[in-house]
């Protein structure tokens, strides 16, 4: 569980420093803010669909059983701090 929040306080921390990077520069858009914001909802779905596949391991033999969730997790932590 403390995983999903990990990477959540980074997403919104990203989004904060979107936003004020865009009113420093004064170069707040709603089409970027648009933009950005349909990028995080990939992230959280791609999280989401990472914990389908965790679950459904436990059910179904696909053959390998790798932590999928603590991967995705953290392929998002470093694509937000990597800015």
């Amino acid at each position: 569980m403390m995983i999903y929040v990990i990477t959540g306080i980074f997403i919104l921390l990203d989004v904060i420093t979107g936003v004020i990077k865009a009113f420093k520069e004064k170069d707040y858009t709603s089409t970027v803010m648009r933009e950005g914001l349909y990028h995080k909802a990939g992230s959280i779905l791609c999280i989401a669909f990472a914990t389908l596949i965790d679950y459904s391991q436990g059910y179904l033999d696909l053959g390998v059983n790798l932590p999928v969730v603590e991967t995705m997790c953290g392929y998002i932590v470093l694509m937000e701090i990597q800015r």
